[in-house]
């Protein structure tokens, strides 16, 4: 008899304490926010609105069931069907969740989300490449080139349709006096355009504005490798014309140029050399980025300088 009313004492404990936990004295309400997630929407659909969907939903559960709930992720699921349109929508349902059994729905809010779509195309869109400013008076642009010179872009065909041309980030035009070649990443046009790739190659190609210049009396020198003698060149001055970039050649000074005449290897020894009056080509040494456009007179023949000074 001791034993059966120790028993009969634990069934009615067990069932008060059942009735505790899952009565309604010990049932706690709650609300979460739950994101709505689209499933099997179309490969050539893109959602515009609303981009991240959520609805808030009340519950009614015993208090640790809830506890168990907040810490499970949950959504509403939506199959989307196949023929949907550019409007699409649907209401969101207590079966859309899986909660357990002892999980009372009181509200979704708001109970039904419209999504708007859009067709989702692809295009090829040139690249353009906006300048700051202008080169320096004595600089010209001769070219700019874009590598790609078009992008593929992906977007919804309302923003795309109409899209002809896309931009890089401003390029700086008013400190360039060299070539310069440097990564720009696309500017961002519209709310969902894609670009491939996100950044274009461009190459500036910068021109010294040239111009022309003559130089009278210029020395002519004579080398080679161990002259035993003296030479004396004739004419012993040149004139010459160069070209070259307006700013070097504006600054450039008759010292320098340097004109020579060389006297090969084991010509020196020819008894005969300053009687023959051989003719030599001018060697010509100018500054960086300057080039000759022609020297007068365009050879010389030399003399020792000993026979020279006899005559």
């Amino acid at each position: 008899m001791k034993n059966l009313s120790l028993k009969l004492w634990s069934v009615l404990i067990a069932v008060a304490l059942a009735y505790f936990v899952h009565g309604q004295g010990n049932r706690s309400v709650m609300s979460f926010i739950v994101p709505v997630e689209l499933q099997n929407l179309p490969s050539d659909k893109m959602v515009l609105l609303p981009q991240s969907p959520q609805a808030q939903i009340t519950l009614r559960a015993p208090s640790h069931v809830l506890s168990d709930v907040n810490r499970t992720p949950m959504s509403f699921k939506v199959r989307v069907p196949d023929s949907v349109g550019n409007r699409y929508l649907t209401r969101l349902e207590k079966s859309g969740l899986s909660l357990p059994p002892t999980v009372e729905i009181l509200r979704i809010d708001p109970a039904e989300v419209e999504f708007v779509l859009d067709s989702l195309i692809q295009k090829k869109v040139a690249v353009e490449v906006p300048r700051i400013g202008s080169l320096q008076k004595d600089y010209q642009l001769e070219d700019i080139i874009v590598s790609p010179a078009e992008v593929l872009v992906t977007g919804p065909e309302t923003e795309l349709k109409e899209l002809q041309t896309i931009s890089t980030q401003q390029i700086d035009l008013r400190e360039l006096t060299t070539d310069r070649e440097q990564l720009l990443p696309l500017r961002k046009q519209g709310k969902f355009l894609r670009f491939e790739p996100e950044e274009v190659s461009v190459t500036v190609r910068v021109r010294a504005v040239t111009r022309e210049r003559r130089f009278s009396d210029i020395p002519v020198i004579v080398i080679g490798k161990e002259l035993s003698k003296r030479w004396t060149p004739s004419p012993s001055t040149v004139a010459l014309e160069v070209t070259g970039p307006r700013p070097i050649i504006q600054k450039m000074k008759s010292e320098d140029i340097v004109v020579s005449v060389e006297i090969p290897d084991g010509l020196e020894s020819d008894p005969e050399l300053d009687l023959k009056m051989t003719q030599f080509p001018f060697t010509v040494q100018l500054p960086e980025q300057v080039e000759l456009v022609q020297v007068s007179p365009s050879k010389a023949s030399i003399k020792s300088a000993l026979r020279a000074s006899r005559k």
